[in-house]
């Protein structure tokens, strides 16, 4: 499951670095906790077929409005309103279809279409599966990504 971490937190590197970030460092992997996400912005893709479980992208808002108005060439992003969400949804579908594109051929793996949500003090249950995380540094502030593998 470690490799499967590390395979999704390569492809975020991979994708911050193509639109434009540098100075991305990837964290250890690690078991979380407790269920609380640190931060308030939290995107979930599901995965399919022969790798079944989820992934959580945590990040603060402000982190969220500058992926976002890097995403939009630029663009000045105020708010999370409803194109900034939008764009921070591709970039989580981005990275995980990069993610997904990275292990093994002989897997089938697909990935459902990104789910935001945005509160504060969130408890997030995935599943009863074992959970992994790790923190991606950005200049933007910090990304959590969680993934849950059902064994």
């Amino acid at each position: 499951m470690k490799d499967h971490l590390e395979a999704f937190a390569g492809a975020i590197t991979n994708v911050l670095t193509q639109i434009g970030s540098e100075g991305v460092v990837k964290g250890e992997c690690e078991t979380p906790e407790d269920m609380f996400c640190k931060h308030e912005v939290i995107i979930i893709i599901g995965l399919t077929l022969d790798l079944r479980g989820s992934i959580a992208y945590s990040m603060s808002p402000s982190t969220a409005i500058n992926i976002a108005s890097t995403m939009m060439c630029g663009m000045p992003i105020a708010e999370l309103d409803d194109m900034a969400r939008s764009a921070v949804c591709e970039f989580a579908n981005m990275s995980a279809g990069a993610g997904v594109s990275t292990l093994p051929k002989e897997m089938k793996v697909d990935i459902t279409p990104p789910t935001m949500i945005i509160g504060q003090k969130m408890a997030l249950m995935m599943g009863s599966y074992d959970v992994l995380k790790t923190r991606i540094t950005t200049p933007w502030g910090e990304i959590e990504l969680r993934l849950s593998i059902e064994q």
